[in-house]
């Protein structure tokens, strides 16, 4: 682009200049695409790895499976900090939880069988670890209904099979988010956006 800017408008490499810079645009989108794309799985890889309790019946690996947005959401029922997983076709809510530091030496060994000059250990980081608490299909909108409250308090329900709701209110966490795009939209907007709907308008508790 800046090679363009410097040649004049009616030079007869004009054309090939554009020609070349939407090419090379076309190239670094492709290459964005696919590089989110494979960080997408392997997070979500590293998600499944990190669910306790998952019931037997449920999975989070999924074939068309992608991660939308991730953060914390203050549950009223419970009045408890959730970690909520908004995926492409349904929302994972979890309560977050830490595993143990682990001593490991840097052999693989463990340390009493090193000679004590070789004895060298290291504490790995801590691992998040989610507790399972609940999983709400959103591939059919029909079943799945989304409350708006004033003061920021959405409420989901599935009418399917074992009726529930939940109800979330935003927290500071909630701003994280993992997306193609940087987005300021609400966690009720992500799920308007994912079950294809308007946001509902706010109603008086």
């Amino acid at each position: 682009q800046q090679i363009q800017a410097r040649t004049a408008p009616d030079h007869a490499d004009i054309p090939h200049l554009q020609k070349t810079i939407s090419v090379i645009a076309e190239i670094a989108t492709y290459i964005d695409t696919k590089r989110f794309l494979y960080e997408g799985s392997q997070r979500m890889a590293a998600i499944a790895g990190a669910i306790q309790h998952l019931p037997a019946e449920q999975t989070i690996l999924k074939p068309g499976r992608t991660l939308i947005r991730e953060g914390g959401l203050s549950s009223k029922l419970d009045d408890k900090l959730v970690h909520c997983f908004l995926f492409s076709d349904a929302l994972l809510i979890t309560q977050n939880c830490q595993k143990r530091e682990r001593s490991r030496s840097l052999s693989g060994y463990s340390n009493s069988l090193l000679p004590k000059r070789l004895n060298f250990s290291f504490s790995a980081p801590p691992q998040k670890s989610f507790k399972y608490i609940d999983l709400i299909p959103l591939s059919h909108p029909a079943s799945v209904t989304l409350s708006n409250y004033n003061d920021g308090l959405f409420a989901i329900s599935t009418l399917a099979e074992n009726p529930r709701s939940h109800y979330f209110q935003a927290t500071f966490e909630s701003a994280d988010v993992t997306s193609l795009e940087a987005t300021d939209k609400s966690w009720l907007e992500s799920l308007c956006e994912v079950l294809q709907i308007s946001t509902p308008t706010p109603i008086s508790r």
